[in-house]
């Protein structure tokens, strides 16, 4: 989808950052989980071969610290949608209140004009 499709479909987008945001605590979960694996192996096998437990736990940090940071950003987005909707959700119960119920037979490209 194109950037010009996608602001005409607010749906897809939302669908999408869901299925991102399910996508990265699935992998921040199993990061933390690898991360505690090898913890218990260190404790258990010792710092015998130290080199290779660092750099994975380093790898490990690393990727965690991006998945999280990206993780944030996509809730933020999804937090900002529901506010958006929210306001928007009063804003009509504010003109149904004053004007009534909308014309349902609206032209919405003649609208754009």
């Amino acid at each position: 989808m194109d950037e010009a499709s996608a602001v005409n479909d607010p749906v897809s987008t939302i669908i999408t950052l869901r299925q991102y945001q399910c996508t990265l605590q699935r992998q921040v979960s199993t990061i933390k989980e690898d991360l505690t694996t090898i913890r218990e192996f260190q404790s258990k096998y010792g710092q015998v071969q130290a080199g290779p437990w660092k750099e994975s736990v380093e790898y490990l940090k690393s990727n965690l610290s991006l998945r999280q940071s990206q993780l944030k950003d996509v809730q933020f987005q999804l937090d900002l949608i529901t506010s958006c909707v929210k306001q928007a959700n009063g804003l009509c119960k504010k003109l149904r209140a004053n004007i009534g119920p909308p014309d349902l037979d609206v032209n919405f490209q003649e609208a754009e004009r």
